[in-house]
């Protein structure tokens, strides 16, 4: 029996307990959120990010602001001299002569020169001699740059020459009889042949014509000019003076094409002459020729002021251009329902623009629905109405009349997607004028901009009612 108990034993089973499977929460919570995190840094950095702008005010500084170096042609004739001596001039750099006017003398044996050399006692400076020293220091001093120091020489000769005529002149019409009766005075009187401004520097330009400018004209760097004056020697054959004849006058500065191509088709241009603010207005036109593009204002008056000029500083003149500065990147076209506006009609007591459309209810009976849309732009003829509102083969009707119209046809406007609201909305434009990498548009725009709105940078990377992440 004790035998038999035993081996009942032997053959029972063991069996392993297996625990219940218990949920940490805390590490679900954990996985779900790092989960959350990955998926939204993965789509944050795979998406296109969207910049934003914010609109300013601005105007057209860049091209009311822009100043040229411009060349000065005029119509002059060169009178060389026909003897040899020592120049003494009668009439002062920028005065007027007539025909038969004393312009100068040649002292051939040196001796006037002597006694203008040896003359004891200073002469006498009359105003009108004081107010042409005075105007050739305020026409340096006005347009004097660092970055053209040489030009201190020039009008360092400049002052000495006019210093010398003035006193040079009072003492010979002081002097010149009394020096004729002693006699052994050896001079010849020159009269000038021609009418016009007298001036006494050259620098090749006296010749040049219109059709031989060139690109190397307008670099003045490289610009010299030779000045004669009372008391030098001169050669028979060399310059003694010139005359500027016409009062009319071209400036002449260079244009890039793409300046050229805007301002092609221009007749007239307003300038201003940096130096002293003079502003004048002239005939223009853009010419190409040779290796070089640019423009030519023609003047008729203010020649006499800048006749002792070759270059100088321009500025164009135009209306400025007030309005909102954006990106041009930024510009996209919607299209609109083109909507005639004789069947607008006002609904009830609302004095909204409205239209009367044609529905249909369950048992496919016609009824009339009035709608108010949001009108973005009119013209003439039409109401430019969102496809908000409609949709294309709606039909409206017009007030008081069975007339209809079926909506269909469309046309495009320019506008740019404003999202204040964190939403893409078309906002319509109304471009003024273009400035570099900016359009300017209408500050008064229906259904436009503000300043201080937020648009997108690029709007063809959004679309309308897209959400934008900033």
């Amino acid at each position: 029996m004790a035998t038999q108990r035993i081996s009942k034993k032997k053959k029972k089973k063991v069996l392993k307990y297996r625990r219940p499977i218990s949920i940490n929460i805390g590490f679900v919570v954990f996985l779900a959120v790092f989960a959350y995190i990955l998926i939204y840094m993965v789509m944050y950095f795979a998406r296109d990010r969207v910049s934003i702008y914010e609109v300013v005010y601005g105007k057209n500084a860049d091209q009311t602001n822009k100043t040229y170096d411009a060349l000065f042609l005029r119509s002059e004739n060169i009178v060389a001299s026909e003897t040899s001596g020592y120049l003494n001039y009668y009439v002062r750099s920028g005065e007027r002569v007539s025909v038969g006017t004393t312009v100068y003398t040649i002292d051939e044996s040196g001796k006037i020169q002597e006694y203008l050399a040896s003359s004891e006692g200073g002469t006498e400076l009359t105003n009108e001699d004081y107010e042409t020293l005075r105007h050739t220091i305020s026409a340096f001093t006005s347009g004097y740059s660092d970055m053209q120091f040489s030009d201190t020489y020039d009008f360092k000769v400049d002052l000495s020459s006019t210093l010398l005529e003035c006193a040079n002149m009072n003492k010979i019409n002081e002097k010149l009889a009394e020096l004729s009766a002693q006699g052994g005075y050896n001079y010849t009187v020159n009269k000038s042949s021609l009418s016009g401004i007298i001036e006494y520097y050259t620098d090749g330009y006296e010749g040049k014509t219109l059709e031989q400018i060139s690109s190397a004209d307008f670099d003045s760097s490289k610009y010299t000019r030779q000045t004669v004056a009372s008391g030098d020697l001169i050669q028979a054959g060399s310059p003694a003076y010139k005359v500027i004849t016409e009062e009319n006058w071209n400036v002449l500065f260079p244009l890039t094409e793409e300046e050229a191509q805007k301002r092609q088709e221009d007749t007239r241009m307003q300038i201003k002459f940096t130096d002293d603010g003079t502003t004048v207005s002239g005939d223009f036109q853009v010419v190409r020729q040779n290796d070089c593009v640019f423009g030519m204002v023609t003047l008729d008056k203010y020649m006499l002021k800048y006749a002792s000029q070759r270059y100088g500083e321009i500025q164009l003149v135009e209306d400025t251009v007030e309005g909102l500065k954006i990106p041009k990147t930024s510009v996209v076209k919607k299209d609109f329902f083109l909507v005639p506006k004789e069947f607008a009609t006002t609904g009830g007591d609302s004095s909204d623009i409205g239209f009367n459309k044609q529905t249909f209810d369950e048992q496919n009976q016609s009824t009339v629905k009035f709608i108010a849309p949001e009108i973005f732009y009119q013209d003439e003829q039409y109401y430019y109405i969102d496809d908000e509102y409609f949709e294309k083969g709606d039909v409206i009707i017009k007030t008081d009349s069975a007339q209809t119209f079926v909506i269909g046809q469309t046309n495009s406007l320019e506008g740019v997607y404003n999202v204040n609201s964190g939403y893409c909305i078309f906002r319509r434009i109304e471009i003024l004028m273009e400035t570099g990498d900016y359009y300017l548009v209408d500050l008064n725009t229906s259904y436009g901009l503000k300043v201080y709105d937020h648009i997108v940078v690029d709007g063809s990377m959004v679309k309308e009612n897209a959400v934008v992440f900033r």
